[in-house]
């Protein structure tokens, strides 16, 4: 990959090569992956301006000419920034816009490979671009099996390892790019067997949070089975304040009660006012006794007068 000038634009352009030659067999799937690029337009998404094949030393090369992004991927934006939960939020919120538009296309289109190092922060605008398309496919379910690999460890769904990648593999791996996000660890060393393992971070996260990521970060036939549904899931229960720390509200509870921790609040300050006002009752009484006494006294000194 490298950085190049267009002379005809007069724009700066990222110049992709393909690894290896072009042989016949794999012309063909070149063919389709520019085609496949080429019909991708979304302004969180690089853009293919040009792409062709170039000879060198005899050896046929592929060439991708994208628009180049100034700013700084999510993995180097990362390691000076230490991100609040609707930071999280916001970031997951742009991807999963993108991916759904990427599903609902037709065919739809996986992108296989979501990750940090692949999503980059535009400097002027601050959107989020998703880079590298090389491994998007689209999603023709009768062809799946013969992926295997494909992706990057830590990231990939269970099934994109077997092989069998889905609408929501890609939901997965941006459930991951959440967690890395929240816990500053890299996803491979959190796996516990296919599945990153983000139980440590449950202390820390709203409770809202929790249960998203409970159907995203799981097995395929329990997770959200497309883009649209977790982006549904998480813009209507993440943004509810509410925590593991804090009371929760009673689902039959009306809306125009107001929450536990303010009545409990309330019921507290009537409590000490009621004390308040037996403490002033109290102290208004206190010099009852002694206006009694000078009142008994009184009448006898009187009475001892009279009588005499």
């Amino acid at each position: 990959m490298y950085k190049a000038f267009d002379h005809q634009t007069q724009k700066n352009v990222i110049l992709k090569r393909t690894l290896a030659g072009l042989t016949q067999k794999k012309m063909t799937y070149w063919d389709n992956e520019v085609s496949l690029l080429r019909q991708i337009n979304h302004p969180n998404l690089v853009q293919l301006h040009d792409a062709f094949v170039h000879t060198i030393e005899m050896v046929q090369y592929g060439m991708l000419v994208y628009e180049y992004i100034d700013g700084k991927t999510l993995d180097e934006e990362s390691e000076c920034v230490r991100y609040t939960q609707d930071a999280v939020k916001d970031i997951t919120i742009e991807l999963l816009n993108t991916l759904t538009h990427l599903q609902s296309l037709s065919p739809p289109v996986l992108h296989r490979d979501i990750k940090p190092s692949n999503i980059i922060r535009e400097q002027s605008t601050g959107r989020l671009v998703l880079l590298d398309f090389g491994m998007a496919i689209d999603f023709l379910p009768s062809e799946m099996g013969q992926t295997v690999g494909v992706g990057t460890l830590g990231y990939q769904a269970p099934e994109q390892v077997a092989g069998y990648p889905s609408l929501s593999s890609d939901v997965y791996s941006v459930g991951v790019v959440a967690v890395e996000l929240l816990s500053k660890r890299k996803p491979r060393h959190m796996l516990n067997g296919q599945l990153v393992d983000w139980s440590a971070l449950r202390p820390t996260l709203s409770r809202r949070w929790v249960l998203w990521l409970e159907k995203v970060i799981i097995e395929e036939h329990r997770r959200f089975s497309n883009a649209r549904s977790a982006l549904h899931e998480l813009i209507y229960t993440v943004d509810e304040p509410n925590s593991e720390s804090q009371p929760t509200e009673a689902p039959d509870t009306p809306r125009n009660q107001p929450p536990e921790s303010t009545i409990d609040i309330y019921d507290v300050f009537q409590h000490r006012i009621h004390w308040l006002y037996l403490g002033v009752l109290l102290l208004g009484l206190m010099p009852l006794p002694f206006l009694l006494y000078y009142h008994y006294k009184k009448r006898s000194l009187l009475s001892h007068r009279s009588i005499t």
